[in-house]
């Protein structure tokens, strides 16, 4: 017997944790739909890839209290894990019966800010891990990093979100670390 793919994408655990979580989920549900309301807060889970935002975001989606949105969900972001337009997250808070609305935005982290003043109350919780955990852990799951930073070194709009609102001096900067012709296991060091 198989399950269908959740809509927060693939999920790896074994059938037993998958159909406890469905149930918790649907008990969850049910409770936040007739339960006593309690205040509305939008929460932001941030921090740089591979810095520990799914192991909170787990930890969250275990709470009654919370309605949670990984990167993965297609109904609040995009294939490239960038979140959808503002009007189609309030309109996804809005259907939530949960009193804490949490999404994650990784791809968003230049706009935090302008985020929790549009949904207000707001809070943001920023996940920060040692960089050379972080490190390992990015070269190992994607090694695509050198060609990136070949690509912002010579035009921040060319890779999307990763250099926008990126400063002149760090441009700069990364223009000095690329003439150095760095390697993926650079990052590891």
């Amino acid at each position: 017997m198989s399950l269908p793919t959740p809509h927060t994408g693939h999920d790896r655990r074994c059938l037993r944790e998958r159909l406890e979580r469905r149930l918790f989920r649907g008990y969850k549900h049910l409770r936040q739909r007739f339960g006593r309301g309690l205040p509305r807060v939008h929460v932001f889970v941030a921090g740089m890839q591979r810095s520990g935002t799914n192991m909170l975001m787990e930890v969250l989606e275990w709470s009654p209290y919370t309605d949670v949105y990984h990167e993965t969900d297609r109904r609040a972001f995009t294939p490239l894990y960038e979140m959808r337009v503002p009007q189609v997250i309030e309109a996804l808070a809005r259907s939530s019966p949960a009193p804490f609305f949490v999404i994650k935005s990784l791809c968003e982290l230049d706009r935090i800010g302008s985020l929790m003043d549009r949904f207000e109350p707001a809070r943001a919780v920023w996940i920060v891990r040692h960089y050379h955990d972080s490190t390992y852990s990015a070269v190992r799951s994607f090694d695509n990093f050198v060609p990136q930073m070949r690509r912002l070194a010579q035009d921040k709009a060319s890779d999307a979100w990763r250099g926008r609102g990126m400063s002149d001096a760090t441009q700069s900067l990364l223009r000095q670390v690329v003439e150095l012709s760095p390697t993926e296991a650079d990052g590891q060091r």
